[in-house]
């Protein structure tokens, strides 16, 4: 299930925060969980890597709409 971060915390473990519907919508309990998160790549140039070819990073609005495009799943995007 996809989910958003709403925050993390700066230690030296993986700690990520997510929203408080979290364990209703994916049917999560309290103890370890795993999840695995996509952060953010930079190229040598400083250009963002994206996971998309619909992304477009051209204006602010763009870029902030294809942030919300979703992760690759092995399927062909038409």
């Amino acid at each position: 299930m996809q989910m958003k971060l709403v925050g993390y915390v700066n230690t030296n473990s993986n700690v990520a925060i997510v929203s408080h519907w979290q364990t209703f919508l994916q049917g999560s309990d309290y103890d370890i969980d795993k999840a695995y998160l996509m952060g953010f790549s930079f190229n040598d140039n400083g250009n963002f890597l994206t996971w998309s070819p619909l992304f477009n990073s051209t204006r602010k609005d763009a870029f902030l709409a294809s942030m919300l495009l979703p992760t690759p799943k092995n399927k062909k995007l038409v």
